[in-house]
């Protein structure tokens, strides 16, 4: 069982098909404003036009949201500040949904 299991997540892998569908996308934005709520974690709005590449709520969001509990959220919401307050542009990547907000997996200061 395991050795068929294995060989077919290996033919899966090496046919080019993705083991995991995610819609998600990167983008390059320019943070506008920042905001924290104790209870729900961290927020951004972008100055270019918001993107939800998951349909997480049926209109434009209006904030991107990273994850409160996540590893190393402290660390993504010093980068987005740091882009903020130097004026620099940032590459996000979207996934998933926190409530109706897109997610923000990951991001670097360009």
């Amino acid at each position: 069982m395991k050795k068929s299991l294995a060989l077919g997540l290996a033919l899966v892998s090496l046919s080019g098909a993705p083991l995991i569908a995610e819609a998600g996308g990167a983008y390059t934005v320019t943070i506008e404003k920042a905001h924290v709520n104790t209870t729900s974690g961290f927020y951004f709005k972008t100055v270019e036009t918001m993107q939800d590449p998951d349909d997480c709520t049926s209109s434009t969001p209006i904030w991107y949201q990273i994850n409160p509990t996540g590893e190393y959220s402290k660390e993504l919401y010093a980068t987005v500040l740091s882009a903020k307050a130097l004026g620099r542009s940032m590459e996000i990547y979207l996934t998933d949904c926190i409530g109706t907000y897109p997610q923000v997996l990951w991001g670097n200061i360009q």
